[in-house]
């Protein structure tokens, strides 16, 4: 709270947890990609929904960052300070022969 009212850091979060979703979707392509035989789970329309909703997030995304852009990379960038810990953390534990 010493960065800004409730409102404010909510919206820093919007823009990184809509990115988030979109990566989530984007992530069903790389899966049928990977799998060579019939998936276990089914996308109704694949690829057109999955591609439609893609778009609609980068239209999403662009008029979240354009609105609010100060307030989309401090999401971003509190975002991005997890990423040593996440590092730190699995590469221990690679390290010790234990798979994360």
């Amino acid at each position: 709270m010493l960065v800004g009212t409730f409102g404010q850091i909510v919206s820093y979060f919007i823009f990184i947890t809509v990115l988030f979703v979109g990566l989530t979707v984007a992530g069903v392509f790389v899966l049928r990609r990977r799998d060579v035989a019939a998936p276990d789970y089914r996308t109704p329309g694949y690829p057109v929904t999955p591609i439609f909703f893609l778009a609609l997030v980068a239209g999403l995304l662009f008029l979240l960052a354009g609105h609010n852009p100060v307030q989309a990379a401090l999401g971003v960038g509190i975002v991005a300070l997890g990423i040593p810990v996440y590092f730190l953390v699995f590469r221990r534990r690679t390290s010790e022969g234990t798979a994360p």
